[in-house]
């Protein structure tokens, strides 16, 4: 580059790099809400199917029973109004969700009717988070009886979980 020749290239100059320019057009960012009150988010190319996503969300929570869970998202329908659907695996995800942001919540798609058959320790945890929340946020109406009785699992399952993580230092 000359001095005073006006004309200069401003990527070069301003230190971008034009693959990394390319590459972030090409993908969006979608942010997932966890069972746990966690979020993480995650990139996928714009054009990717539901299963690319699902696939990047079971790998995190390493969850080998993948069957029972799905992701969730507010579809718009009109000015106020919204529909929860779940993710397609097969559809592309742009043609599900219309437009940013791009927020799913992970839940549990089938429950089981006997939660002994399921394999995995991990995804009876996952059960029970859905089936707290739900409880919690009066989706679940139960009797007083009910409630009590699974107020004092929940509490013998987070004393657990919290001997079991003191233990571990």
């Amino acid at each position: 580059m000359r001095f005073g020749s006006g004309s200069y290239d401003v990527r070069r100059s301003e230190g971008l790099n034009p693959s990394l320019l390319t590459t972030a057009r090409h993908e969006i960012t979608c942010t997932v809400a966890f069972l746990d009150g966690t979020e993480r988010q995650f990139q996928v190319d714009r054009q990717a199917a539901g299963s690319v996503l699902l696939d990047k969300v079971f790998a995190h929570l390493e969850l080998v029973e993948r069957d029972f869970f799905g992701l969730q998202f507010l579809y718009v329908l009109g000015t106020k109004e919204t529909q929860k659907r779940w993710l397609d695996p097969v559809k592309s995800i742009r043609k599900q969700m219309l437009c940013p942001p791009f927020h799913l919540s992970f839940r549990v798609k089938f429950y089981v009717s006997d939660p002994s058959k399921l394999s995995e320790e991990y995804t009876r945890y996952h059960f029970y988070l859905q089936l707290r929340l739900d409880i919690l946020e009066g989706r679940l109406p139960s009797a007083e009886g009910s409630l009590a009785l699974l107020a004092s699992y929940a509490v013998q399952c987070e004393f657990f979980l919290l001997f079991t993580v003191l233990s571990c230092f």
